[in-house]
């Protein structure tokens, strides 16, 4: 191997990388919706990225940093390792592991220039979204500690576990991608257990952050692995410790094993471009289409079966649904750590889980969520109102088994049947409304744009639609549990504020309406060219 091939396949890898780029910025400038949404992002970011700068900067206070902080310090080494590979390696698996139409890059290059493409892609991403932040919050603790200097030595500091951790994190996505086509269980099992993991990781981070915030650096000062020698010689680096030829030679390693793994990478990802391709027919369930007689008995229960069925089949559909879980887990989590006492206030999260899935799940996107099949449903026999209560049914379903479980584990815990039920009627009546506002949010702005979501192709709602429908259903779902009384409401405060109980059905009725008004006109006004 000479070093003209190298650098050839660097210079490859740049401009597969750069072309990559170029073309996201394209499209999210050429797409209103994209475009709103970053910006929305960003107004949403800066704000809440400058109280948190002066959190660090006031937790910084009174905290010494000094030679005698390179135990602590040398202690998150390994854990920056992980979470940088972990996140890298989600990342891999969510947007695959090459690049978007891989057979012309591959066909033109080298397949070690595609996998340094994909390296330079996800080191620019962890630089941006992790390392940045990381200094720039880490500058501001150090600021307050009276450190301020140490900042541009930390972010020297990161980049050989940056450098280690990166290409780590692909291999980890690369073996992750093969045991997902080799696995012989259902697509909509798999789904399921990677929700179940996403929603695990999200507790614990709470968890974490929770006792941080409660009992402060004290309940870190131990760090979160035990020092010993090379990671605290790593440390000591940042001081100018008399450890510095082996914090060096730890430097070097973690370079080292950065080379090392991305050429084990280069392997790996050749052998499942090449020689382990997929059977998209494998493993995936089977039987009968006809609809069970619930819904065979109208044509907006047969949409709902059809759009249920095809969940099932196909659950990168619902991909999108994993944004509820960092709007419903911070709910949840304060549950999980409190008394069992406090589990009386389960049927309220499933009030808000069931109106939010009765909404996000089907209803977002109806026009672009069809792709090919759009002209099919424009000419058949279903009228645009059967297509838009069908998409809402099935979403009613999937948050009305959410609902039962929440209201079984209430009343566990003792909550009385009357409150369980005036909750429940609640959600009955939330739902439905908030399918309506889901589908006139969808139709007013559709995405037809696939992408790559979990290794596979996928069409998700737009942002702007998907944020600001999950926003405002938490929002006035829990006015609604206010209203009510919640979490354990009874008749006689219902008649007492009926007022109040009254004008909310009113808003909650019209806005459903209106926005089952808007998907229903809007979609029916769709035709084929002939």
């Amino acid at each position: 191997m000479d070093h003209r091939s190298i650098a050839r396949d660097v210079r490859d890898a740049r401009l597969i990388a750069g072309t990559e780029f170029r073309r996201t910025l394209r499209a999210i400038r050429a797409n209103d919706s994209r475009f709103a949404s970053v910006v929305v992002l960003a107004l949403f970011t800066v704000p809440m990225g400058l109280v948190w700068l002066y959190g660090a900067y006031a937790l910084g206070k009174g905290v010494d940093v000094g030679p005698g902080a390179a135990p602590l310090i040398g202690s998150f080494v390994l854990p920056a390792v992980a979470g940088f590979a972990a996140t890298v390696a989600f990342q891999t698996v969510q947007d695959g592991p090459f690049p978007d139409h891989p057979t012309l890059p591959l066909s033109i290059a080298s397949t070690r220039a595609v996998v340094l493409s994909k390296l330079f892609a996800a080191l620019v991403a962890v630089a941006v979204w992790l390392v940045v932040p990381t200094v720039v919050f880490g500058g501001a603790f150090l600021a307050g500690a009276g450190a301020g200097l140490l900042a541009p030595a930390v972010a020297v500091w990161l980049v050989p576990i940056v450098l280690a951790a990166v290409p780590l994190g692909y291999l980890a996505g690369l073996w992750l991608t093969r045991l997902n086509r080799r696995l012989p269980v259902p697509t909509a099992g798999k789904a399921g257990v990677w929700a179940v993991f996403v929603l695990g990781s999200i507790v614990v981070g709470q968890r974490v952050g929770y006792v941080v915030a409660d009992e402060g650096l004290g309940s870190l000062e131990t760090g979160f692995l035990p020092a010993f020698g090379p990671t605290t010689a790593y440390a000591s680096l940042l001081f100018g410790g008399g450890e510095l030829p082996m914090g060096l030679a730890v430097g070097a390693a973690l370079l080292a094993v950065g080379a090392v793994v991305a050429r084990r990478a280069t392997t790996e990802a050749a052998e499942l471009w090449f020689a382990d391709r997929p059977d998209s027919a494998e493993n995936e369930p089977e039987g009968s289409m006809r609809p069970p007689t619930p819904f065979a008995l109208t044509k907006t229960g047969r949409v709902a079966w059809h759009y249920l069925r095809l969940a099932y089949r196909a659950p990168r559909r619902l991909t999108h649904l994993l944004f509820l879980l960092f709007l419903v887990v911070p709910m949840v989590g304060p549950l999980a750590e409190a008394e069992l006492a406090a589990l009386r206030f389960a049927p309220s999260v499933g009030v808000l889980a069931c109106a939010l899935l009765a909404g996000a799940t089907f209803s977002l996107n109806p026009i672009g969520d069809e792709r090919g099949t759009l002209p099919v449903v424009l000419l058949s026999g279903t009228d645009a109102a059967a297509f838009v209560r069908g998409r809402v049914l099935a979403g009613l379903v999937v948050g009305l088994a959410a609902l039962v479980a929440c209201v079984a584990l209430g009343a566990a815990v003792g909550v009385p049947p009357v409150a369980l039920g005036l909750l429940a009627l609640l959600a009955v009546g939330l739902s439905p409304a908030a399918g309506g506002v889901a589908a006139g949010f969808g139709v007013l702005l559709p995405k037809y744009e696939p992408e790559e979501i979990f290794g596979v192709e996928t069409v998700r709602p737009s942002n702007v639609p998907l944020f600001a429908f999950e926003i405002g259903t938490i929002a006035v779902g829990a006015l609604g549990l206010l209203v009510v009384g919640a979490p354990a409401p009874t008749v006689g405060s219902l008649v007492s504020r009926w007022p109040f109980v009254l004008a909310y059905a009113a808003v909650v009725a019209g806005s459903g309406a209106v926005g089952y008004l808007v998907a229903v006109r809007r979609l029916g006004a769709w035709t084929v060219e002939r």
